[in-house]
């Protein structure tokens, strides 16, 4: 949808984990061309090189995530949240607006990199099985999938949304979480206080309906 819309709000990224050497940037690559991928390596927080790098590109690569701090997320996920960057480029008076063109893909060699629980809808993972990846092929089968890819976007045009899509993506993140202590810790009392709660809650349900039936036979 940004290629038409630009500015359009996408603040996913689709990663690839996958062992090393076996074309995953050269995937990204084929599948949008040569012409419109690029390669994120600058700070996220550049803003000026953001924009200088991501302008015109329809796809862009953050690689190898598992090298990522717990503070790279947090940037990432402010960063793939923006709908458009604002910066004052280079000998310019004034601020210029970008509205965004390209969608973000990541890679990793791990499928343990997710370090931020409350960011990880953003992140849709696909585990790759491929021993290597054809993109000889993908290339001749390249107009036939941007082909598809546009008739989905003029139905999604025409229906809005499918509200089940979030839920399937969501319930597929859960086990790319990176190994915390702390993390399990208050999970597990998290998951008490939850199941107390609701059996607490379930209690004062029946003794609520119980009384409603007293009165009822009372009257």
């Amino acid at each position: 949808a940004r290629v038409f819309e630009p500015g359009h709000k996408f603040d996913f990224s689709v990663v690839l984990e996958v062992e090393g050497g076996i074309r995953k940037s050269g995937f990204i690559k084929t599948l949008y061309g040569p012409e419109n991928f690029g390669e994120l390596t600058c700070d996220l927080k550049d803003t000026q090189k953001i924009a200088e790098t991501i302008g015109g590109k329809w796809a862009m690569e953050l690689a190898e995530m598992t090298s990522f701090h717990k503070s790279d997320y947090n940037d990432a996920k402010q960063f793939l949240s923006a709908e458009l960057d604002q910066v004052r480029m280079a000998y310019d008076r004034r601020v210029s607006i970008f509205p965004r063109q390209a969608t973000f893909w990541g890679t990793t060699n791990n499928t343990k990199y997710l370090k931020d629980p409350t960011g990880n809808r953003r992140w849709w993972p696909i585990h790759v099985l491929l021993a290597m990846i054809d993109t000889a092929k993908l290339e001749a089968e390249r107009d036939q999938i941007w082909a598809e890819a546009l008739a989905l976007y003029k139905a999604m045009r025409r229906d809005q949304h499918i509200p089940h899509m979030r839920r399937r993506i969501a319930d597929g993140t859960g086990g790319r979480l990176a190994a915390c202590p702390i993390f399990k810790i208050l999970n597990a009392g998290f998951r008490k206080l939850i199941a107390h709660h609701s059996r607490n809650r379930a209690a004062n349900d029946a003794r609520e309906n119980c009384e409603k039936q007293i009165k009822r036979t009372n009257i």
